[in-house]
């Protein structure tokens, strides 16, 4: 029986193997896109408590 680890890829070899024949799926779509949608909304919450700590300062 062969080691287990001969099947297993490091994510730098599936992040960067180009592969022509994948599909883009539409999950990977809608997943992207509410990344970004959190990500966008963890800013503006976060640049809402910077200049509300700002307004507060004495001076």
């Amino acid at each position: 029986m062969p080691p287990a680890s001969i099947h297993k890829r490091t994510w730098k070899q599936l992040a960067f193997t180009s592969q022509s024949g994948r599909t883009l799926r539409t999950s990977d779509i809608v997943l992207g896109v509410v990344a970004v949608a959190l990500l966008a909304g963890f800013c503006l919450i976060m640049a809402a408590d910077v200049i509300d700590g700002v307004s507060t300062v004495p001076g």
